[in-house]
């Protein structure tokens, strides 16, 4: 159960933080009941593989009291025992390998933490070890430990009874009774792997319930976390603070790139640029409402950029476009108009503020609406 007062789930950062350290559900008995089971349905193979070299030792065996038996073919016999031995353990040992790596691999994927490889002496203290052996969850393991062997154990008894009592007849020839039982210990063993990785799978369970419940937080755990994963926002508000100021001071600079600024004298100010040969179309370089309105104002002065009074096209232009981007097709037809009303002041008429009058024909509905709410 979770601890007193943590009764929120884990996030998936304690989770992933847990698995860093380790702390992942894994029962060690899947993959050994996973290999006796593999084994118990490739023996049969194993062993047709192996019968060749088997037999031969088997045959020299047979007739160790024979007058035929020689020096020879008792070296014989046990050069093909030692090489059955050598290539049935080979065998073995690689489809352990596999097994185990794939069982592992499926419960919890691939972790390795170092710092459990590493030697901890804190394991060898005496007093540290008996709490162990006495403690409930050591109680628990030791219940369920009895409880398998008592299944197990009458389950495999049950498969073998009648194999035990065939061989106790004595009326088997020595490659009969061999033959029965490793048929008799296949049938055993893929039954108890049956058993014993149900057994296995659900212990996989309770393992991965325990961890999880382990891993409940409290609600100031969780807030922590959060703040962790944020960031203070005192710190993330100095960030955009300067970010802000940042971006503001680009855009200052490309205000005196502009070809216009158009304003509503005071309130908004947008700055339009447009190069034939880079824009396709005119671009929105900087925009802005009261103090930010004023100081582009004031850079475009200093730049002797022309600054134009139209208010409807202003109030449209800073609610429908985007710093550095184009404005959109559907205001090609006023701001062309402006750009041309531009173009042709003379160059006194540039350094001071001149009036243009953009007609309500060449604003599309939509915008003036939004416009005329800005007011």
């Amino acid at each position: 159960m979770a601890r007193a007062g943590k009764t929120e789930k884990p996030t998936p950062k304690r989770r992933k933080d847990a698995k860093k350290e380790g702390k992942v559900a894994r029962s060690a008995e899947i993959s050994s009941w996973a290999l006796l089971m593999v084994l118990g349905y490739l023996g049969p193979y194993i062993f047709h593989y192996l019968t060749p070299d088997f037999m031969k030792m088997v045959y020299g065996w047979e007739n160790l009291n024979s007058s035929s038996l020689t020096k020879g073919t008792a070296l014989n016999a046990l050069y093909y025992g030692f090489r059955t031995f050598l290539y049935g353990v080979m065998i073995v040992a690689g489809v352990g390998f596999v097994v185990a790596f794939v069982s592992t691999v499926s419960q919890s994927g691939v972790t390795v933490v170092w710092k459990n490889v590493l030697p901890k002496f804190s394991r060898l203290s005496p007093l540290g070890n008996v709490k162990k052996v006495v403690s409930p969850n050591s109680l628990f393991e030791l219940g369920k430990s009895i409880l398998k062997i008592l299944l197990t154990a009458g389950v495999g008894w049950m498969v073998i009874k009648s194999q035990v009592l065939s061989l106790a007849s004595g009326q088997l020839s020595l490659s009969e009774a061999i033959t029965n039982t490793v048929n008799g210990s296949l049938s055993l063993v893929r039954v108890l792997s049956l058993v014993g990785l149900t057994l296995g799978v659900a212990d996989f369970f309770h393992q991965r319930h325990r961890m999880i419940q382990g891993l409940y937080m409290s609600k100031q755990e969780i807030k922590d976390e959060m703040r962790e994963m944020d960031g203070d926002p005192l710190m993330k508000g100095r960030i955009r603070k300067m970010q802000r100021q940042l971006s503001r001071s680009r855009m200052m600079a490309a205000v005196k790139e502009a070809d216009v600024v158009v304003v509503n004298p005071t309130h908004y100010a947008v700055a339009i640029a447009y190069k034939p040969g880079t824009h396709g179309a005119p671009v929105v370089v900087a925009k802005g409402s009261g103090y930010v309105a004023l100081k582009i104002k004031e850079v475009a002065e200093t730049g002797r950029v022309p600054i134009v009074r139209d208010a409807l096209l202003a109030r449209t232009l800073h609610v429908s476009c985007k710093v550095g981007v184009q404005i959109p097709p559907t205001l090609f037809v006023a701001v062309a108009k402006l750009l041309a009303f531009v173009y042709q002041l003379s160059g006194m008429a540039r350094y001071y503020e001149t009036n243009h009058v953009t007609k309500l024909l060449d604003l599309p509905e939509n915008l003036l609406e939004k416009a005329a709410a800005m007011v």
